[in-house]
């Protein structure tokens, strides 16, 4: 197994490593913390040669790809919620609720939530709301693993569904 990850930066800027020794990638993985990966001020990375520091508050969003995929144990905990690889076309005949995410590196990320579906429309709400208030907002990636987005810097959250209630209080107004 190896690992490709991917910090996107709030800049919009992206830096990619990839680590090929399973045992390494296994040892990193087994101690990796996604409840305190944004609580920490340093994230650092580096292969011996040299060494990468990122403060953690400036990363909107880490995407973790194993070759084969889903190899990550993380899968199984999110595996009711999907990035899509584009934005849903046509009508949401699927029943599934979507949700964008506009971060503030400017990405916008699609996630379909299989699991909110069979719940009143005014729960659909409720649950999403407080998935934002976890340290870290995990999905599968369409590649085979697991996006980690920092909920700081998701800047809207867009919520489409069949029978979607407002909740109290919210301005009822169309998107221009």
């Amino acid at each position: 197994m190896s690992v490709n990850v991917s910090i996107y930066h709030i800049s919009g800027r992206v830096s990619r490593f990839n680590q090929a020794d399973e045992a390494i990638a296994q040892d990193w993985l087994t101690k990796l913390q996604p409840n305190r990966l944004f609580e920490d001020p340093l994230l650092v990375v580096g292969d011996g040669r040299s060494i990468s520091m990122f403060r953690s508050r400036n990363i909107s969003r880490i995407d973790l790809v194993t070759t084969p995929p889903n190899q990550l144990q993380m899968v199984e905990r999110v595996q009711h919620s999907h990035m899509l690889a584009a934005p849903p076309l046509g009508t949401l005949a699927d029943q599934r609720v979507h949700v964008r995410y506009d971060l503030a590196d400017g990405d916008n990320l699609y996630i379909a939530y299989d699991n909110l579906e069979q719940r009143p429309p005014a729960e659909r709400y409720t649950a999403i709301h407080q998935h934002l208030q976890l340290p870290v907002v995990e999905v599968q990636h369409p590649d085979g693993g697991v996006v980690l987005i920092n909920p700081a810097h998701i800047l809207r959250v867009v919520i489409q569904a069949h029978g979607i209630e407002l909740p109290h209080g919210a301005w009822r107004a169309n998107e221009r």
